[in-house]
């Protein structure tokens, strides 16, 4: 009989409940077979490097593009790593220096958000009006959450390029190359893991119910 006062324990408060939760997790692996066992455990930490390395390479840096001109009307593309990431048509304003001779201006500006690390760009600016049609390439390193300027300044005639940012390593398309290697290898891992622990997980249940295999 309880005694009168006596304190009720709430059981999913009560320090054992963490216990249970550990005998429940430990009977459940033990009744998985030892093979299927290392496969779980070994697809586990796979998917769990997968995840880390997602976060890890997922920061995002913000690029600021700035061109100047003295076109009337181009057409202006960037390339990031060869894919397309901005087209945007250009236009520029006619002003008279002294009341005789005519200069045209033009400005464009934009803030590009890219993932952190080290990126190709490649500018193309084409006018079909004043015969020009320029690219300049560039390579930048942004690191995560930090910002950097990718300046233009183009004429009729010639197109300059300059990038103001973090140091870029000499090595930057060996960098991009073992980057993608590491994701594509990653991406392939967590697949063959994921796929062990299906096949494991499926043959230890046909070995608990005999009847699916008839």
């Amino acid at each position: 009989m309880a005694e009168k006062g006596a304190e009720i324990q709430d059981p999913a408060s009560s320090p054992r409940a963490g216990g249970r939760l550990g005998e429940i997790c430990a009977r459940a692996m033990g009744r998985i077979p030892p093979k299927a066992r290392l496969a779980v455990f070994t697809g586990s930490l796979v998917l769990i490097g997968l995840v880390i390395y997602g976060m890890m390479s997922s920061g995002q840096s913000t690029l600021h593009l700035l061109v100047r001109h003295n076109l009337r009307d181009a057409d202006l593309t960037v390339v990031v790593d060869g894919k397309l990431a901005l087209t945007e048509h250009l236009s520029g304003s006619a002003k008279k220096r002294l009341g005789v001779f005519e200069h045209v201006d033009g400005t464009f500006s934009k803030s590009l958000a890219v993932r952190s690390g080290e990126h190709v760009f490649q500018v193309h600016l084409q006018s079909s009006a004043e015969g020009m049609n320029q690219s300049r390439v560039s390579r930048i390193n942004i690191p995560s959450g930090d910002e950097a300027t990718l300046s233009v300044s183009a004429t009729r005639s010639t197109m300059n390029i300059s990038y103001q940012g973090a140091a870029v390593s000499e090595s930057a398309t060996s960098s991009q190359f073992t980057e993608s290697a590491v994701s594509v290898f990653l991406t392939i891992a967590g697949s063959v893991a994921s796929a062990a622990i299906g096949f494991f997980v499926q043959e230890f249940l046909r070995s608990k119910n005999p009847s699916s295999n008839a």
